[in-house]
């Protein structure tokens, strides 16, 4: 629809249905290339479709928008041949801002971001390369079915007197010319007269001062304020269906429960076990690490160690049968291994009469033990005591937790080589760091994007454009916050699209900008009108293409909806209101890159509004060569 005409005859159903088949087959390449070289594919790996398709539909959209602005009594070749000219350079230097940011964002350490950013970059690199290729074929063969005066999507019925079978034949008949104008008039006079009342309020020094003011102050609020707000983390059911069992037990859990109980443990590496010494240090790491208020069961109760000396003890008291067990130096670690092996339950408290109250069974702690060799002949290596702790409900409160159990192991474990762990700690540790790896991410991702731009735009456009960008990571980090968006996985890689995906549509304005002349007052107003309106269709066929994902029934696919929004929203306004307003003020030094144009070049504007005699190809050539 976007890329529109008269139904069935000016349409381009087919080539639209061609587009998506060029997008999905750069999607198929990027992924096959990632495989080959050996990516993983992760869970969040085919979010990156919407992506693809929004970055291919704004490049096709501006390939047939230049297209549709080529002087008609030039040839098919020539047409296509002035478009790519056009809209060529423009989708090169986006498509090339969109892989560095991607290929910078896949240094991160964080592996399933960087995984999807690769993936990402390869099939951006795959959409350029179709786009200026298989594209441009149908483009090409969608072109001469209209010159040809054949139906849309029923190419073999011709529908007026220009049925013919030539294939370079001319589009711009009367009568199809009069089709176009029919179907699009009203269209056009909304569009143009919104267009006017828009070159008034973008020409206006206050207003265009207002607009710099409001965006930015997106900067502080964004990155002084949200960000220190914004929730850390996604909950696991986000990743589950509304209303599946597990989101169900742990929304039940923890409004009944306050806390979820976890499994806590200790790894403790090369320690001397006969060494007496090393015991005494041991225990009060336990009890140090036990002292924590989240610790619920504690270490010292639950492990091979506090077994065997109970075991010990009781046989010791009782006068048993069983060969006694040595609790330090020479044949302790032979009895540690003999006592590992006993599968019958040993008595490790009684009552004052002689019964037993608690019995064990020693073989389940086996597998706690690593041994250097043969067991009993060799040192142990490793072992893991293990305890339970009460998790909060809020990935805050859980980050708080690990940081201080870490904490208190590393101030009381002395030379003992000792870890504390959890299964929660896996997603905590992610979490701990996550601010700090946006930001770093952003701010190579940007030095990187600008420092490409630099070779392509003036200094001032370069300037404008990262002004744009910290509005708009401010924005979404201000939109986060009122949203409530958890800062996890799926909004870091949005964050890091956001670089290239929103710098698209600054970049196209910039560009259009820096190719024409007359005061900045004009020459925003002739890019607004030739890049401006492909622009705004690129952003709502991005939106058009996520919005069916903000009724998913997945939390994690509303987040990408919201954060995908987000991004195309702040940089649609970055580039058709932030980049005007400011050109208003600085556009006076940014120099033209056409001012070069000869007197003889100003005549071949003539040539593209009156068509040139036929008795005179040799001048229309070389006026279409300066064209």
């Amino acid at each position: 629809l976007a890329l529109g005409g008269r139904p069935l005859r000016n349409s381009r159903l087919t080539l639209g249905t061609g587009a998506v088949a060029v997008i999905l087959l750069s999607v198929g390449a990027g992924l096959g290339f990632s495989s080959l070289v050996g990516v993983p594919l992760t869970e969040i790996s085919l979010l990156m479709v919407f992506v693809i398709v929004g970055v291919g539909v704004d490049d096709v959209i501006v390939v047939v928008d230049f297209l549709q602005r080529q002087p008609p009594h030039l040839s098919i070749v020539e047409r296509i041949s002035g478009a790519l000219g056009g809209a060529g350079p423009a989708i090169q230097l986006t498509s090339l801002t969109n892989l560095i940011a991607f290929l910078i964002a896949a240094t991160v350490d964080f592996p399933g971001v960087s995984y999807f950013c690769l993936s990402a970059g390869f099939t951006l690199f795959a959409l350029f390369l179709l786009t200026t290729t298989l594209f441009t074929a149908l483009l090409t063969f969608d072109e001469r079915r209209r010159g040809a005066m054949r139906l849309d999507c029923l190419c073999c019925i011709g529908f007026g007197a220009g049925d013919s079978e030539t294939g370079d034949a001319e589009p711009s008949s009367p009568s199809h010319k009069e089709d176009d104008k029919r179907a699009h008039s009203g269209l056009r006079a909304a569009v143009s007269s919104a267009a006017r009342a828009y070159d008034c309020f973008v020409a206006s020094k206050p207003v265009a001062l207002v607009v710099i003011l409001a965006f930015t102050s997106l900067i502080p609020l964004g990155f002084g304020f949200a960000i220190g707000n914004i929730p850390l983390g996604a909950e696991l059911a986000s990743y589950f269906p509304d209303g599946s069992p597990y989101v169900a037990y742990t929304a039940d859990t923890q409004e009944n429960f306050v806390a979820l109980d976890t499994p806590g443990y200790l790894v403790l590496r090369d320690v001397k076990w006969e060494d007496a010494s090393a015991q005494t240090a041991v225990d009060s790491l336990l009890a140090a690490l036990e002292s924590d208020d989240f610790v619920i069961a504690p270490y010292s109760t639950n492990n091979w160690l506090a077994a065997y000396r109970a075991v010990a003890a009781d046989r010791g008291a009782t006068a048993s049968a069983a060969p006694p067990l040595r609790q330090s130096g020479d044949g302790f670690l032979a009895d540690v291994a003999a006592f590992l092996k006993e599968t019958d339950p040993q008595c490790v408290d009684r009552q004052l009469g002689g019964e037993c109250l608690r019995e064990i069974i020693p073989a389940r702690y086996s597998k706690e033990v690593v041994w250097a060799g043969e067991a009993g002949a060799s040192p142990i290596t490793a072992t893991r005591f293990s305890c339970t702790l009460a998790v909060p409900d809020e990935v805050k409160g859980r980050v708080e937790l690990m940081n201080e159990h870490r904490a208190t192991a590393d101030a009381n474990r002395g030379s003992i080589d000792a870890v504390v762990w959890s299964y929660f700690m896996l997603f905590s540790d992610r979490d701990r760091i996550v601010v700090r790896l946006v930001l770093e991410t952003l701010a190579f991702a940007a030095a990187a994007v600008l420092g490409t731009l630099v070779f392509f735009l003036h200094p001032l456009s370069v300037a404008v454009i990262a002004l744009a960008i910290a509005s708009i990571d401010g924005g979404i980090f201000l939109l986060m916050y009122l949203w409530a968006v958890p800062l996890d996985a799926v909004a870091f890689i949005c964050l890091a699209m956001s670089i290239g995906l929103s710098v698209d549509y600054v970049v196209h304005v910039a560009h259009a900008f820096e190719h024409e002349e007359g005061t900045p007052e004009q020459r925003i107003k002739a890019a607004l009108h030739g890049i401006g309106w492909s622009v705004l269709k690129g952003g709502g066929s991005t939106f058009l293409g996520v919005v069916a994902l903000a009724g998913a029934d997945s939390e994690i696919f509303r987040t990408f909806f919201k954060m995908l929004f987000s991004t195309v929203l702040l940089g649609l306004l970055a580039g058709l209101v932030l980049f005007p307003a400011c050109v208003i003020f600085v556009g006076k030094w940014i120099t033209p890159k056409l001012l070069e144009k000869t007197p003889a070049g100003v005549a071949q504007a003539d040539a593209v509004a009156k068509p040139a005699a036929a008795a005179e190809p040799p001048a229309l050539q070389a006026q279409l060569e300066r064209y």
